[in-house]
């Protein structure tokens, strides 16, 4: 079923392409004459071919036409040509169309992703919403649909469920399907890409509908909020993970994920990787003393020797731990993504950890009265217009490192 009816196309004025999907037009002239256009690949090149006038052929007509134009070429002839014997390369034949199951996990291979964690959300998303799972395949899911009969109508019912249900997800699944669906019409697979249209209607943007903030404590509150995570009951590298959280204003990935080759301790310096980094950028975080006292205690026990002696860590005994993940849990793994959720939790702690960084920008605005440039760049933010980023590649480390000392110190006067 294409995505015109009868009565649209009587309607249809506006001169240009209107497509009703498998490549078949109504092309309406600036002279207002009106004709069926037909585009398909012939011998690998694509062309454009007329079908009649609306008044001689119907949308219906048209349609079986288009049909059977595509089923010669898929037989290796030329419909147009004057004799019917075959007379160009053979076509894809409808087994070599791929389904969209099919065309997502290739585009899938061909992808780059910052992380693993990326990686698998995105073919995931896809499979869940609107690919299937074996034994959770819908109605809705077009895994198993060859790309060249998914038309417009079809993606926005694939897409719909998700859309109104998760708004943010449905954005991300609409543009991953379109993704999928630009590489099949690339490859020939299909002549048009039916989300290159618009789909406003269908789809009205929802994408910021009832949006949960995460839930950020008032930066007075912080100091008493570590101190529960410090009493509470949990391991020593989780209460480490979460100070050291809470004194940079770093994201919980960017902690979770932290190697000991990304550490300057003789600068005080941790530089995150870009391919780490929400902003594609690597990004410098200044040390204060009592995230360095955060990651002497991590050394303590990434060493296993709790008796030793400050010298003992800070010499010779450190060079054992020169490699891997700073915050690691016995078994060698790194804390898991719900790790400060839970600590939260069970402290008694109302805030989500990834509002602490909310909080640390109230600090810094209202009592260090920092610039904003500086403030955005402590949390990683992107600051300015693409053209002021191309000529201002300073990060501000100068000015930064006394706002995160200062932080540390109305938070944490008491370092490990």
């Amino acid at each position: 079923m294409g995505t015109l009816t009868k009565q649209s196309v009587s309607g249809i004025v506006e001169p240009g392409r209107h497509g009703d999907g498998g490549g078949l037009y109504l092309n309406v002239a600036a002279n207002g004459s009106r004709s069926w256009v037909q585009r398909i690949r012939i011998g690998g090149k694509r062309t454009d071919k007329g079908l009649g006038s609306v008044r001689k052929v119907s949308l219906t007509e048209a349609r079986k036409i288009a049909a059977a134009n595509k089923v010669a070429v898929q037989q290796g002839r030329d419909p147009w040509a004057k004799d019917a014997t075959p007379t160009v390369a053979p076509e894809p034949t409808p087994a070599a169309i791929p389904t969209f199951g099919d065309a997502a996990h290739k585009v899938y291979d061909l992808m780059t992703f910052r992380s693993d964690k990326a990686r698998r959300n995105w073919i995931q998303t896809l499979e869940r919403h609107i690919i299937g799972r074996p034994g959770k395949t819908e109605d809705h899911h077009i895994g198993d649909v060859p790309v060249d009969q998914l038309t417009r109508a079809r993606m926005i019912e694939a897409l719909s469920p998700v859309w109104f249900d998760h708004p943010e997800t449905g954005h991300k699944v609409k543009g991953r399907a379109t993704r999928v669906l630009e590489w099949c019409e690339e490859m020939g697979y299909i002549d048009d890409n039916p989300l290159h249209k618009s789909t406003r209607i269908a789809l009205p943007s929802r994408r910021h509908e009832n949006r949960e903030h995460r839930k950020a404590l008032p930066y007075a509150d912080v100091p008493a909020a570590l101190l529960k995570s410090r009493m509470g009951y949990g391991t020593a590298v989780v209460t480490l993970a979460f100070e050291f959280l809470v004194l940079t204003a770093a994201r919980t990935s960017e902690v979770r994920f932290m190697k000991w080759a990304e550490v300057d301790l003789e600068n005080r310096i941790w530089e995150i990787p870009a391919e780490r980094m929400k902003t594609a950028k690597s990004h410098r975080v200044p040390l204060s003393d009592q995230a360095m006292a955060v990651l002497w205690a991590m050394r303590r026990v990434s060493v296993a020797i709790p008796d030793a002696s400050d010298d003992d860590i800070q010499t010779h005994e450190v060079k054992e731990v020169t490699t891997g993940y700073v915050f690691t849990k016995r078994n060698g793994k790194t804390l898991s993504e719900n790790a400060f959720i839970v600590r939260c939790k069970n402290t008694g702690i109302d805030a989500d950890p990834h509002g602490m960084r909310t909080s640390f920008r109230g600090y810094a605005k209202s009592e260090l009265k920092a610039r904003f440039e500086a403030i955005e760049l402590c949390l990683a933010h992107s600051v300015g217009n693409s053209v002021t980023q191309a000529y201002d590649r300073e990060d501000l480390l100068d000015e930064r490192a006394p706002m995160m000392q200062a932080w540390a110190d109305y938070v944490d006067p008491l370092p490990f």
